[in-house]
């Protein structure tokens, strides 16, 4: 089977990166870091700044996958299907997807009724009936993920009716078109929306209710009660929330799956089919997208921070909440415009674009498939059963129950390791905030128990995962030839994962094979002095040149010394030593001691 090492990796690093800010977010003492922050090591204002913006990366997951949808598809018409089989193929697996997604989010997931059970292990059990029968209006990235295979499956069954797949640029150009319409197009139909139900995505359908937490609440327009609110109500909220709904709605996102589309097409295809400089055009565009948004994110906070911190901190806390950065959020919009979206899309997203491109990079066009994904086993197999792994984030918040108690509590060890150590935590609860060691604890149980889970669960190739059960049905609803050796097993084992083929033993796909003459032209040592300058010219990625060193060390090794890698040396030599002196820096000085004061 085969895969591509640098996509399994980076969907492995999404969901990976997900557990671990989530974590953060709900564990870590965010509001006492930042009431003291004017004395603690800078290193804490530039965590504060940085965890957030990576917690806006979950596009990164939808770009990913959309890359791999665009290879699944193009490969399905390389090897003769037919582009109208192709489009009811993947609207109906999308529509397999977005079944599942919604149940997830709804039930079986971290903010559904057993997510919400795991969120107070200290109170008697019960279930939140109100989040079973509302939060399924919710649109995550999966939901997101669901709708774009359905609609790409579409658009590209389209374009490809008469043999259009066979022509790449045409089709890049068509979905760099439509990228384009879609990010032009986002407010008007955001705003068209809320002309037509007026208040949409926040306001508030039905009678008020008390919630659980004693607040008087009601059912928002994009989450409607399944049992208690209008029929038409459900309708409307289900089909605008499509377009425009929190988290992460068709609009503006079906353009990072139309960009995904384009590398998708492009990496497929032999090495001459793709055009001339595809990848460093990319990367400027990556590159170009992320500038433009944080310069206009940083404009937009020096504006708000003197009319009130709270609020510039509150609304940058936000910046994973993609649909509350236009003017009509409730509790920030006075300070925002219809182009405040735009700056968050373009920053995170331009990012995650930045991270995938370097990735494929590294790896596919340099020949090391591979070597690269026998060293990333334990970060692919986060992303192998990502929708899983996903639902499965029950197993962070059960953390924040136990763990506090357990080190941090009451207890004789905590008391004396407090007394002892000065810094230890000590006489905490079930669910109370940790600083930074407490909160690092409890991540490192987290990730441990996925990996002991993953690595059980594996060797019954993942029978009863979310994927099973979507590969199961999708056996006998999807209208596509199944090989004998599909059809000869029992129903149990059709929608079992290919755990040997497509992890451990796959076919690891190259752009670029590493040969002897790849390396007679150097190849390597102009990769690493592009990277090694591009370092350079965004000051913000010179931490980067510490790992790239290591690159540039072994591309002297395997090419010998040259102009190239001898000046990325160089470059990256300054940078590890530039890093290695701000990091200290950051460790030591506060703002207290630099004269100046946040709070």
């Amino acid at each position: 089977m085969k895969r591509y090492a640098s996509i399994d990796f980076m969907r492995g690093i999404a969901i990976l990166l997900m557990l671990i800010l989530h974590s953060i977010g709900d564990a870590l003492d965010v509001d006492g870091l930042i009431s003291q922050v004017d004395y603690l090591p800078m290193i804490n204002i530039i965590a504060l700044v940085v965890l957030p913006f990576l917690g806006g990366l979950a596009g990164l997951f939808l770009l990913v996958s959309s890359i791999a949808n665009m290879i699944s598809m193009q490969k399905q018409l390389m090897q003769g299907r037919s582009a109208g089989m192709l489009a009811l193929r993947q609207v109906i697996t999308g529509f397999i997807i977005y079944l599942f997604a919604m149940l997830t989010e709804s039930t079986t997931g971290y903010w559904g009724g057993i997510g919400d059970i795991a969120r107070r292990l200290d109170l008697p059990l019960t279930v939140n009936w109100i989040k079973v029968f509302t939060q399924w209006g919710t649109i995550e990235a999966i939901h997101t993920i669901a709708l774009c295979i359905i609609v790409n499956g579409l658009v590209h069954g389209i374009i490809s009716v008469k043999g259009l797949w066979k022509k790449p640029k045409i089709q890049m150009a068509i979905y760099a078109a439509l990228a384009v319409i879609v990010l032009a197009s986002t407010t008007f139909v955001w705003k068209g929306i809320s002309n037509v139900y007026p208040g949409f995505p926040w306001g508030i359908v039905g009678d008020y209710y008390i919630n659980s937490d004693g607040i008087i609440a009601g059912y928002t327009q994009y989450q409607p009660h399944l049992l208690n609110s209008r029929f038409i109500d459900i309708v409307k909220g289900w089909f605008f929330g499509l377009w425009a709904a929190p988290m992460e709605p068709l609009f503006p996102y079906l353009a990072v799956t139309f960009i995904g589309s384009i590398i998708g097409i492009a990496v497929v295809q032999p090495e001459k089919a793709i055009f001339k400089g595809f990848m460093k055009i990319m990367l400027m565009i990556a590159v170009g997208m992320f500038l433009i948004g944080a310069v206009g994110i940083i404009i937009m906070m020096i504006k708000i921070i003197p009319q009130n911190f709270d609020d510039a901190v509150g609304i940058y806390r936000l910046i994973s909440f993609h649909r509350h950065w236009a003017p009509d959020y409730p509790q920030y919009g006075s300070y925002l415009t219809w182009w405040s979206w735009l700056w968050q899309f373009c920053s995170v997203t331009g990012w995650g674009l930045m991270a995938t491109l370097a990735m494929l990079y590294i790896v596919e066009f340099r020949g090391k498939g591979k070597r690269f994904a026998d060293k990333t086993k334990f970060v692919r197999r986060f992303g192998f059963t990502a929708f899983s792994n996903y639902n499965q984030q029950y197993i962070y918040t059960s953390m924040a129950f136990w763990v506090p108690q357990l080190f941090f509590g009451t207890g004789s060890v905590a008391t004396w390791l407090n007394s002892k150590l000065g810094w230890w935590q000590s006489g905490l609860g079930a669910y109370d905030h940790t600083m930074w060691f407490g909160t690092f604890v409890q991540i490192g149980f987290t990730l441990l128990t996925y990996h002991v889970v993953m690595r059980l669960w594996e060797k019954a190739n993942y029978r009863g995962s979310l994927e099973w059960f979507m590969g199961t049905i999708g056996y006998y609803i999807v209208p596509v030839k199944k090989p004998e050796s599909l059809r000869a097993k029992k129903w149990y084992e059709k929608g079992d994962l290919a755990v040997e083929e497509a992890f451990y033993n796959a076919e690891w796909v190259n752009i670029v094979e590493e040969t002897e003459e790849y390396h007679r032209k150097k190849r390597d040592s102009r990769i690493v002095l592009l990277f090694a300058i591009a370092a350079f010219c965004v000051p913000l990625f010179i931490p980067f040149t510490v790992g790239w060193l290591f690159v540039t060390i072994k591309s002297i090794k395997t090419e010998g010394k040259n102009k190239q890698n001898k000046t990325a040396l160089i470059l990256c030599s300054i940078g590890t030593v530039l890093t290695v002196l701000f990091s200290v820096a950051l460790f030591i000085f506060t703002p207290d001691m630099l004269g100046f004061h946040l709070l």
